[in-house]
């Protein structure tokens, strides 16, 4: 309900928008009315019913996820790792899925997920959701009830449901799932095209090896007729390409290319594996890539690099795609990453003469990466790529998605520039204050509207019973210590 108040909101640094870019007002004050902000700057003259000064804080857009893991547990087995073959997770993709989890199950993942996404200062989530124990896909009733706890929880969601032709790149096309996930994600989006401030539909597809050619092109056409973000998760690793030359004879980009898939609202996330002439296409194309770095560490890979896929011209974003979905240090992540790249050094090899020979001797150096470039990948790049220009940054009449970085700490230390400090030295934690299209949902570290203690209690719940589908699906049903061991003995009293 709107109240009709004018907030004004005081701190140290305002990260406001000014000729096309981000700029920092020391000090500054930011002004919202309902959903929209009405001033953005240092001199405010006009009328206000609240003020809120937070002092040596940063006040800043909220952060957009084009890659939000909303399941809470997917990412276990990227962090474990098992020596023993044997002994690793195996899963049975002969067994019967259809009553892997309750509607309670996803309930409570999404209500702490997306609770999670805003304490981590995400105003914005694109989810993907882990789907190893899914009967097909994300289901169109597994996304309204993600609609229902968003609109409950007050976060702002792209979403649609997912759909494919088969479980895997080796097995046949299942005709029917594939034909009732295709027309669950048409009716989802005609449902919730331009229905509420906080939900917008998209065209969510899965990979290329398990989906038909035929299907992709089709949706992505639709998708272009209404004007709508299409996320593929492509590009992730050689095993795709492993798919795509011998069933098509080209590589992933240049296949979407040839058949007309390639526009301004594609959304890749990953891309790890591109041609230099594939990313000079997604750059004609306006494709936007979604950088997960986390996630991609997890499983030991990374672009190469960011700097580059920028100097392309590619419009850089940034997903978490793995608990903790903590956007701070995703962009700290890829900073590293990219220094590492850039310098080349680590991935240099030492010869028994004292001579250094360059792993990658025929890539160039480009422009090294600023803060600047994760900041705006985690804010107006992930804006442009969903086509709204009312969100990722604090300007007159855009949405009031807000948030405020406590930079008064001593593990945070001096400030010399408020950008460069947080990615360097502050984790989601110091993200005090968090207000989704004019709604106050974070205040003083805690989300307001619900008690945080029992909503994590009911994700603990879902977690186990998660745990125990390990157990159930494993080919042969071998302990959960047994494939996810403890990292030193375990002593239960």
């Amino acid at each position: 309900m709107k109240q009709n108040k004018i907030i004004l909101l005081k701190a140290e640094y305002v990260i406001g928008f000014k000729n096309n870019h981000h700029v920092i007002y020391q000090p500054g004050v930011v002004a919202y009315k309902n959903e929209n902000i009405i001033f953005v700057g240092q001199d405010y003259k006009g009328h206000y019913d609240e003020m809120h000064d937070f002092g040596l804080s940063m006040i800043s857009p909220g952060f957009i996820d084009l890659d939000a893991d909303i399941d809470s547990d997917h990412a276990l087995q990227d962090i474990v790792h098992v020596h023993d073959e044997k002994k690793r997770f195996h899963i049975n993709i002969h067994a019967d899925y259809s009553d892997s989890y309750s509607d309670e199950d996803f309930k409570a993942r999404h209500h702490f997920s997306m609770i999670h996404l805003l304490k981590s200062g995400i105003t914005t989530a694109m989810p993907i959701s882990g789907e190893q124990f899914y009967k097909w896909g994300m289901s169109k009733h597994e996304c309204e009830l993600m609609v229902d706890m968003a609109k409950k929880v007050g976060i702002r969601l792209f979403l649609g449901p997912s759909f494919k032709s088969k479980k895997t790149p080796q097995s046949k096309i299942v005709k029917e799932l594939q034909d009732q996930s295709v027309q669950d994600a048409y009716d989802f989006i005609e449902e919730w095209l331009n229905k509420d401030e906080l939900i917008s539909p998209i065209m969510n597809p899965c990979q290329i090896h398990i989906t038909d050619l035929k299907i992709l092109k089709e949706t992505v056409k639709y998708a272009q007729n209404k004007n709508i973000p299409y996320r593929i998760h492509a590009c992730e690793g050689i095993r795709e390409w492993n798919y795509t030359l011998p069933y098509f004879q080209q590589t992933t980009i240049d296949l979407f290319y040839q058949e007309g898939m390639l526009y301004n609202h594609m959304i890749i996330p990953h891309c790890i594996t591109a041609k230099n002439s594939e990313l000079k296409l997604l750059a004609q194309n306006g494709v936007s890539v979604v950088s997960t770095p986390l996630a991609d560490a997890n499983f030991a890979t990374a672009l190469f690099s960011f700097d580059k896929y920028l100097s392309y011209g590619i419009n850089m974003t940034m997903g978490s795609d793995a608990q903790p979905c903590d956007m701070i240090r995703n962009m700290r992540m890829a900073w590293d990453l990219d220094r590492l790249c850039n310098r080349r050094k680590f991935f240099s090899r030492y010869s028994d003469d004292g001579k250094m020979i360059p792993l990658l001797p025929d890539e160039p150096l480009y422009e090294k990466t600023n803060a600047d470039a994760f900041f705006n990948a985690a804010t107006i790049n992930g804006a442009k790529a969903l086509g709204r220009n009312d969100l990722g940054k604090l300007s007159v009449d855009a949405k009031a998605d807000i948030i405020v970085v406590n930079l008064k700490n001593i593990m945070v230390g001096p400030i010399h520039d408020p950008i460069r400090t947080m990615i360097n030295s502050c984790t989601s934690y110091n993200i005090s204050d968090v207000i989704v299209n004019g709604e106050y949902l974070i205040k003083n570290y805690h989300y307001i509207k619900e008690d945080e203690d029992k909503v994590l209690e009911d994700a603990y719940r879902a977690y186990e019973r998660y745990l125990n589908l390990y157990e159930k699906y494993d080919i042969e049903h071998k302990s959960l210590e047994t494939m996810f061991p403890s990292t030193f003995p375990l002593y239960k009293k």
